[in-house]
């Protein structure tokens, strides 16, 4: 469990000392940092002398993690060909942008990790017509977060761990950390791919198009190694294929099919059975991928979701940040679709939940791959 997760659960040690009025968690992805409104524009004047570099920008936030910028007001009448690189506090390039990509209008960058983002256009001539501006920069500050941890001590471990078992390590490439902005914040919940292409996860985390499309990137690979922390590898959700409310899914797709190298997990809507083994694996907080897989069981096979009857009741430790995880059963196929935490008081005391993944086979069969 990493040092910043410990120092989260530290706090709720207190918080259960001290009391707490009673908890129903809403659900919601997890803000794990904050957008903030600047104006940096960009423009080319005619008496303007060609140079390698036409315009260069940085912006730093001390203390942060990552930053992302959104360029805006995107105009584009040149006859030239440019590059807008995206790069690091280190000038490492982590995304280069033509005209091609400037085409599609208003967008998010990557994430840069870091508290450093760089800004570079170049040209071999004037690209006389083009203007944009980036007018909000998004960085990671750390907040609240939503607990559902059923144990004391937690049972959440790095996926590290699992290095030698494969039957658990394995379906743990297809899961993401997926990160996007809305309302003035940084947002995070997980996911995990379906086909090579096809990504589930919470409808209360991705709920229209607008937030898929040159918004969101799903994270995969950024987990503990046995080398340190690799930072994962970014694609772009480029399309909201459909979703349901009341089942809280939503499925889209991802640039470059991220598939074909992490794989994807298998759906089953076979019987579940009443304690049966789970897995949960997820990217709670928004940190690197973990697993919950000790007293990690089924609880309830018929819970009440959003509406009676939609969910499994299970008893695997989770943290914000974690909705959209596929829940395992014992053969290691997804069962359910993680979404709600759960409430410090009634029938759901102690007791988190995922959607039934029948139910959701059932209204996206027309999406499945056969």
């Amino acid at each position: 469990m990493s040092k910043s997760l410990r120092s989260i659960l530290a706090v709720l040690v207190i918080i259960a000392v001290v009391g707490t009025p009673s908890i129903i968690w809403a659900e919601q992805p997890l803000a794990e940092g904050t957008t903030e409104k600047v104006n940096e524009p960009f423009a080319i004047s005619p008496r303007g002398a060609p140079e390698p570099f036409l315009w260069k920008a940085i912006f730093v936030k001390p203390t942060a993690t990552f930053l992302r910028v959104h360029f805006a007001d995107i105009k584009d009448h040149s006859s030239v060909e440019f590059e807008v690189a995206v790069l690091d506090r280190n000038m490492r390039r982590v995304r280069a942008y033509n005209k091609y990509d400037f085409a599609r209008g208003a967008f998010w960058s990557p994430v840069v990790k870091g508290d450093t983002i760089n800004l570079e256009v170049k040209s071999e001539g004037l690209p006389i017509g083009l203007s944009f501006r980036i007018d909000e920069i998004a960085f990671q500050e750390k907040h609240a977060v939503k607990y559902s941890l059923v144990h004391d001590p937690p049972e959440l471990e790095e996926i590290i761990k699992y290095k030698d078992v494969p039957q658990v390590f394995m379906p743990s490439g297809a899961v993401a950390k997926l990160v996007f902005s809305a309302n003035g914040k940084s947002l995070t919940c997980s996911g995990f791919l379906i086909s090579d292409e096809k990504f589930l996860t919470n409808h209360h985390c991705i709920d229209r198009r607008e937030t898929c499309v040159d918004n969101a990137i799903a994270i995969f690979g950024y987990q503990l190694t046995d080398s340190g922390l690799a930072e994962g590898e970014q694609f772009d959700c480029v399309e909201l294929l459909d979703f349901d409310a009341t089942l809280d899914v939503a499925l889209v797709k991802l640039r470059s099919k991220p598939g074909k190298k992490y794989g994807w997990l298998e759906l089953t809507n076979r019987t579940v059975e009443q304690g049966e083994q789970a897995y949960l694996i997820q990217h709670p907080a928004g940190e690197p991928k973990q697993i919950a897989r000790k007293q990690c069981s089924v609880s309830t096979l018929n819970a009440e979701g959003t509406y009676p009857d939609t969910d499994i009741g299970h008893q695997c430790d989770t943290i914000g940040g974690a909705s959209g995880s596929p829940l395992l059963g014992k053969d290691f196929k997804v069962v359910g679709l993680h979404h709600r935490g759960f409430s410090s008081v009634g029938r759901w005391k102690k007791e988190n939940r995922a959607v039934q993944i029948g139910r959701i086979m059932h209204r996206l069969s027309q999406h499945l791959d056969r």
